[in-house]
């Protein structure tokens, strides 16, 4: 089963599902980016492991130029022996996606529905990164079916599932580093408007 992701930066925290390839040289380096510190949560030890130890992972664009990005700040949580950091995580979570394939979506839809459970009254967008169409929305009919009456009512007003399309080739590849992903320069992300949040317009994501 592939793996899962989760970042935090200055309070602004993510959690991301699946730190395969696309995970760590796609999805993950963009929240990176962004201003996260990424936290990648491994299901199987070898990367997770390194993960830990390291805290980065290099990633290399397949381009002349062969240009390096080193993502920082990593670490890893196995959320099979540690389910209570990863609840934890999404507790503090202003995002929350995923790259584990549609397959995986119903199998990982319980862990969020803990970490929904009792979350402070804080927006949270839940984007399902996936080759598919309508990724979001099957996630959410999965997490619902977990949460408690209560917890339906907050994620109806702070939990959001817009839809996404996603594009970023990664070449097929083996690499002494096992942490060390090649990807395409080239990628678009592109995420549907959510509604409106139950707080003032002037709380940003």
């Amino acid at each position: 089963m592939e793996p899962e992701i989760s970042v935090d930066c200055m309070n602004q925290v993510a959690v991301h599902f699946g730190a395969g390839n696309i995970g760590r040289g796609f999805i993950g380096l963009l929240l990176s980016q962004a201003g996260y510190r990424e936290n990648p949560i491994k299901w199987y030890s070898p990367q997770k492991n390194e993960l830990h130890v390291r805290k980065s992972y290099k990633v290399v664009l397949a381009a002349e130029e062969k240009e390096e990005i080193m993502v920082t700040n990593v670490d890893a949580i196995n959320s099979l022996i540690e389910p209570e950091k990863l609840t934890d995580a999404i507790h503090q979570a202003k995002i929350v996606t995923t790259a584990v394939g549609p397959n995986v979506l119903p199998k990982i839809a319980k862990s969020i529905s803990l970490g929904l459970e009792n979350r402070p009254n804080e927006p949270l967008l839940i984007i399902a990164c996936e080759n598919m169409i309508g990724g979001s929305e099957l996630l959410k009919e999965e997490v619902y079916k977990y949460l408690s009456p209560e917890g339906k009512k907050h994620a109806d007003l702070y939990v959001r599932f817009p839809n996404a399309a996603v594009d970023r080739i990664v070449p097929n590849q083996t690499n002494i580093d096992p942490l060390e992903v090649l990807v395409e320069p080239f990628f678009e992300w592109v995420v549907e408007k959510p509604a409106h949040f139950a707080l003032p317009d002037r709380y940003s994501l």
